[in-house]
Parts: C-alpha cells; sequence; structure tokens
C-alpha cells in the first residue's frame, strides 16, 4: 500500500507538459536556485572585498602608530606591492604606487597628530585656541602647534606647563615618540608680543607618566622666564599705550552725597585725602570698581579714576600710598578670593597698571615647581628700596617653623619690577 502511495505522488512529481504552453515547475526551481547562487557569489566578493580594505587600513593604522600589523606576511605584501606574480617591477611603474603609499601612510600620521592636539587643547579642559605654522621646504613640511600664554601672572606659568606636560602624555600614547620622531619637531609658545618661545621636542623624548617631573621642571624654568622677558618689554611700550583711565573732576554736590555713603570696599588716608577703592557696578560675582579721594579738611570730594583696574573685576582688597603722595599700590582678588594681582599708580591713582613678579619656584612634594605666593599682602618703603610681602592665601598649604610661609620681594625701581629675595618669616 505504501509502495503504490509513493509511486502515485512520484507520477505526479514528473515533468509533464501541462498544455497551457507555460513552464514546467522544474524550470522555476532551478531558475530560484541560480538566482540565490548569483546574489549569495556577489555577497560574498563584497564580503572579501571590504575585509581586504579594512585589512589595508588597519596596516596604515599601524604603521602610523609605529607598529606594523603581526598577521601581515611580508612575501604577500611584497607581490602585492611590485607585482602580481612578486618580481619587482622596474622604472616608473616600480615607483609610482610606493610613493603614493608613502604619501598617504605620512598623511594619516599627521592628521593624527593634529587631531590629537587640537582635541586636547580646545576641549579637555583647557579651552587655548591654539594655532598651527608649517616649517620646512614644500614637499616636507611638519605642522608646529602655537600655544599661547595668556597672561604675565605666575599661575598661568603652572596652568600652562601642565597642560603642556599632559598634551605630550597623550600624544605619545598614540603617536610614540621613538617612531614619529620626523612630525615632533617642536613647539611655540605664544605671549602675543615679540618672539615666540620654541621648544625642541627632542627634550621630551623621554616623557613618560612615571618621569614627567624632569620635563615639566625644565619647562617651568624656561616659562617663567619667557614671561617675565615680556613683562619687562611690556614696561617700555606702557607710556604709548596706557589706558585712559581719569576723570580728574571734582564731583557735583548731588553725585558727591551719593558715593560718599556708599561703604569702600578699601581704602587708605595718605597726605590729607581718603583714598577710597567704591565698587560702583557688580557682575558673574566679580565688583568693579571707581577711585574716589575725599579732602578731609574740606570733605571734597573727587573722581580719580572711574576704572582703576583697566575692566578687571573681582575684589578690592586693599589700597596704600607711599610718602610721596604719588606711589601707590593695591591688590585685586579673583578666582574666588584664592589668588589677588598687584596693581601700581605712579600718578596718585590716575592710572593704573598691573605689576607682575616672579616664581620663588618651590618645589612640591612631588618634585615638581610652582608659585605658593599668589596673594599681595603690602609694600612699604625701607632705605630707598620697596619691599613687597605677599602670602599664599585662603587655599595656602605652604608652612615652615613659623607657621605659613610668606614670600619677600625687593625693588629697587619704584615698583615696577621685583626680586624675589627669600621668606618674610
Amino acid at each position: 500500500m505504501e509502495g503504490q502511495m509513493e509511486g502515485q505522488i512520484e507520477e505526479q512529481m514528473e515533468d509533464k507538459p501541462n498544455g497551457s504552453g507555460k513552464p514546467p515547475k522544474t524550470a522555476w526551481i532551478i531558475l530560484a536556485i541560480l538566482c540565490l547562487f548569483v546574489l549569495c557569489a556577489a555577497f560574498l566578493k563584497m564580503r572579501v572585498d571590504t575585509a581586504g580594505e579594512n585589512e589595508r587600513m588597519s596596516a596604515a593604522g599601524d604603521e602610523a602608530r609605529g607598529g606594523a600589523p603581526a598577521d601581515v606576511d611580508e612575501d604577500k605584501t611584497a607581490a602585492e606591492t611590485d607585482g602580481t606574480d612578486g618580481t619587482a617591477q622596474s622604472g616608473a611603474d616600480a615607483s609610482a604606487p610606493q610613493q603614493s603609499s608613502a604619501v598617504s601612510e605620512d598623511d594619516i600620521r599627521l592628521t593624527l597628530y593634529r587631531t590629537v592636539t587640537d582635541d586636547f587643547f580646545r576641549g579637555g579642559g583647557c579651552n587655548r585656541g591654539i594655532d598651527w605654522r608649517d616649517e620646512g621646504e614644500d614637499g616636507a613640511q611638519v605642522p608646529v602647534p602655537v600655544i599661547p600664554l595668556y597672561s604675565y601672572d605666575s599661575t598661568e606659568t603652572e596652568r600652562l606647563v601642565s597642560d603642556i606636560t599632559n598634551w605630550l602624555l597623550v600624544c605619545f600614547d598614540r603617536l610614540p615618540y621613538e617612531r614619529n620622531q620626523d612630525i615632533y619637531t617642536s613647539f611655540e609658545i605664544s605671549g602675543g608680543s615679540g618672539e615666540n618661545l620654541s621648544i625642541d621636542l627632542g627634550a621630551a623624548a623621554d616623557l613618560t607618566e612615571d618621569n614627567s617631573t624632569v620635563f615639566y621642571n625644565s619647562l617651568y624654568v624656561l616659562t617663567e622666564q619667557y614671561r617675565q622677558a615680556l613683562y619687562a618689554g611690556s614696561l617700555s611700550e606702557s607710556a604709548d599705550n596706557a589706558q585712559e583711565q581719569t576723570s580728574g573732576a571734582w564731583a557735583d554736590d548731588s553725585l558727591a552725597a551719593v558715593y560718599m555713603d556708599w561703604t569702600p570696599d578699601c581704602s587708605c588716608v595718605s597726605g590729607g585725602v581718603e583714598y577710597r577703592m567704591v565698587p560702583v557696578d557688580r557682575a558673574a560675582g566679580s565688583s568693579y570698581y571707581a577711585l574716589l579721594a575725599v579732602s578731609q579738611d574740606t570733605g571734597e570730594c573727587l573722581f580719580l579714576n572711574t576704572d582703576p583696574y583697566c575692566g578687571s573685576g573681582g575684589g578690592a582688597l586693599w589700597i596704600s600710598f607711599l610718602e610721596d603722595g604719588q606711589t601707590g599700590f593695591s591688590c585685586l582678588t579673583y578666582s574666588g578670593g584664592s589668588t589677588g594681582s598687584l596693581w601700581r599708580t605712579a600718578d596718585g591713582g590716575h592710572t593704573f597698571r598691573a605689576v607682575e613678579y616672579p616664581s620663588p619656584m618651590v618645589e612640591l612634594p612631588d618634585g615638581k615647581l610652582y608659585n605658593p605666593f599668589v596673594m599681595p599682602e603690602s609694600v612699604r618703603e625701607e632705605d630707598g628700596c620697596l619691599y613687597l610681602t605677599v602670602g599664599q592665601g585662603p587655599d595656602g598649604d605652604f608652612y615652615g617653623e613659623n607657621g605659613e610661609r610668606k614670600g619677600l620681594y625687593v625693588s629697587e625701581d619704584g615698583g615696577c619690577t621685583w626680586l624675589y629675595t627669600g621668606y618674610a618669616d
């Protein structure tokens, strides 16, 4: 019975003309199988081509980072480069593909160097708008990053040196120095005026996380010297580029009554005149000031300076004048009161400018150099010299035998420039 049923089924599945002119079912099945085969073959070819392209890109990336892919067959690579049969080509045919490959690999490395550098400085918390310049002859140029020094403040030296050290550690992790020395030529620090400070990157050849202090300290010293040179150069230009700050006009009675009632943030008395640093505006947690002079004899009020800190905001901590009545100093705090800047006037308060003093280069427990003295406290005159005492601010933690240390600086030019002499205690 089972045999009869199988026979009937086989008869029904046989190819017989159906009289309608249509192809038999078997033809449709064969056609579908052929179409499926063609699609599979095309898909496999696409996969093979994609895998080959990925392998070539991976090899280029490995070489850009200084290493070669471990699974590359050197004989096969040579055959693919020189010819399909593995024999060397001659003349222009041999040189053309090799030159194209070399240029492509250099482009990959240089692009990676630029990308890592831009991402680090313009993002990553640094927020430094670096520039680039090309160095070398046409066809063999390498990019040189130009990194800005934003101010003459000693705390900026520490920020900049720390940023550069960390940047190089990131670069060397992606592009090891020993295999990419041709692109690691130099970098420059720009203070915005005068010549840039050029640093040979050969000095960072041995830089690692474990021995970063050596490079950090060397760069700190060079940057501090550059900062002081820029500041000294700015002094000679100050007369020509001085900012107009003063009105020098007596206030009328109504306006004087208003400002006389305002409480100054700091004040001092010199030569029968009380100098008041009055906050007249406030924004983003910072105050902006006007300097008033009030006669102790007549009570008259003079607007000496409507913007003594040249547009800078913060907190006026103190003001004082020397016996000559013309030379004066003031401290403006910023960064939430943790650091301060020193300001000097030589014309009785009509104009001011920021004054810088050098870092004492104190060594931290980990060996790195820094400046703990960031809060100017007072200026005194003695034996023809001026002495500046600088503390550490509320966040200071540098102590000696007698407690928190303070720095002592001396000036022989009326407070324009200062030299570090040691501890004030």
